[in-house]
């Protein structure tokens, strides 16, 4: 503590303060987090182990170990009332766009699916764009972008959560952490738990979220919700009609 103020500035009672004031019992516990936190997003040099580190044994049970757990922290973390929330606004948008880049572009593509099954005018930003601003010049007030971007953010998805910020739009950022940089300003942040065996972001708890989100538009909107689902119902039947 005396170093860290030294170096910031503030006051040694402050520091205590601040990690009090996070959630913390103290600065040993937030300088606890932190450490753990950077653990596990460092990936050991050797070439193997950067690869993979699953334990020894049951690779498959092991894997299901970690899911479960990233599922159920990020379930229990959840507020229920933001949830409610961010289902409401996504709803009253006039068209809810996704956006993120990486295995993120995939969960985007996995998030605008699902809005449009509950009747939202939703669609993934495209990234064939020079920019993906470019796709961002037909975003109004009225409209609302989620983005998800995970270690390590990347930049063009900082830069979609800016402008759509700055243009009026609602913001929904998912991420690891509130402080991630495309968290930061939004109008919603859900965090969601992404540690895997392997170096990479694990999705689990992440297409989780976004069923729970549909849900939740579907619990509170039940009404508008079965008159989309009925027509989505005639056109596959009439597909299968086809088909046979």
């Amino acid at each position: 503590v005396p170093e860290l103020a030294g170096r910031s500035g503030a006051s040694e009672a402050t520091i205590v303060r601040f990690a009090q004031r996070v959630g913390y019992d103290g600065w040993s516990g937030l300088k606890g987090a932190l450490l753990d936190a950077v653990r596990d997003r460092v990936v050991p040099k050797g070439a193997a182990e950067a690869l993979v580190r699953v334990p020894e044994g049951d690779a498959l049970s092991e894997a299901a170990r970690q899911e479960i757990a990233n599922i159920q922290q990020t379930v229990d973390a959840l507020d229920r009332d933001a949830v409610g929330r961010i289902a409401d606004d996504l709803f009253a948008a006039e068209h809810v766009y996704t956006f993120g880049l990486g295995i993120s572009s995939h969960l985007a593509s996995l998030g605008s699916y699902l809005f449009t099954q509950v009747g939202l005018r939703a669609m993934t930003l495209p990234t064939g764009y020079t920019s993906p601003l470019e796709a961002l010049v037909p975003l109004t007030d009225r409209d609302a972008v989620v983005v998800l971007s995970f270690p390590p953010y990347s930049k063009p998805t900082v830069a979609v959560a800016r402008e759509a910020r700055r243009r009026g739009a609602v913001v929904v950022a998912i991420s690891d952490r509130r402080t991630a940089a495309p968290a930061r300003g939004a109008t919603h942040v859900l965090t969601v738990k992404t540690k895997n065996l392997m170096y990479t972001n694990s999705v689990a708890a992440i297409t989780v979220l976004l069923g729970a989100l549909t849900t939740t538009i579907t619990l509170r909107h039940s009404e508008e919700v079965a008159a989309s689902v009925a027509r989505i119902s005639g056109i596959l039947d009439s597909d299968t009609e086809v088909i046979s």
